[in-house]
């Protein structure tokens, strides 16, 4: 995963904080900070679920870990995390990132809706079964095969049970 540089253009809402910010590389990130009030663990499921999302064939924006210098938080007033009364300084080091999805002005968001609704139509469906659909479906095979495959082990456990006490009783007599 790519190791980018960025500094700070403007702080997300949201529970984890995120900061909008820009990379070495000229993409525009939403970053989570390793100290954020949601707890680090909620960085590694985003990229975890990000990463079998886009795997599955899903449109999801790309993630990196991105690298936040302790130079940059320390010169950056603005990168803070707000934790009830108490205001703290965003935490230098790997953070997670993915790329934003809408404009650079402030309140600015992706405005085509046909686009969104394009990808939506791709994921839900449009009648017929999306890739959501199908891979809810998979899922559930799966699960079904796992659910046969235990009855069955355990019906197995039991002939063998039996045929140990037949066995067993026999020996006896």
């Amino acid at each position: 995963m790519a190791v980018l540089a960025v500094q700070q253009i403007r702080r997300m809402r949201g529970g984890a904080q995120g900061h909008l910010m820009l990379g070495a590389d000229g993409h525009i990130y939403v970053v989570k900070f390793q100290n954020n009030p949601q707890h680090m663990r909620v960085l590694a499921n985003e990229l975890l679920a990000s990463r079998i999302a886009a795997a599955a064939g899903l449109t999801v924006p790309e993630t990196e870990i991105v690298e936040v210098s302790s130079w940059l938080v320390e010169n950056t007033q603005e990168l803070g995390i707000d934790l009830g009364q108490e205001r703290v300084r965003c935490q230098a080091g790997l953070q997670f990132g993915s790329c934003f999805a809408g404009g650079l002005m402030p309140r600015q968001v992706l405005t085509d809706l046909s686009v969104l609704k394009s990808q939506m139509a791709g994921l839900m469906g449009d009648g017929n079964g999306g890739r959501l659909a199908e891979l809810e479906h998979r899922m559930d095979r799966h699960e079904q095969n796992w659910q046969r495959a235990k009855g069955f082990l355990a019906a197995v456990s039991v002939l063998f049970a039996v045929i140990e006490v037949a066995v067993e009783t026999w020996h006896r007599h």
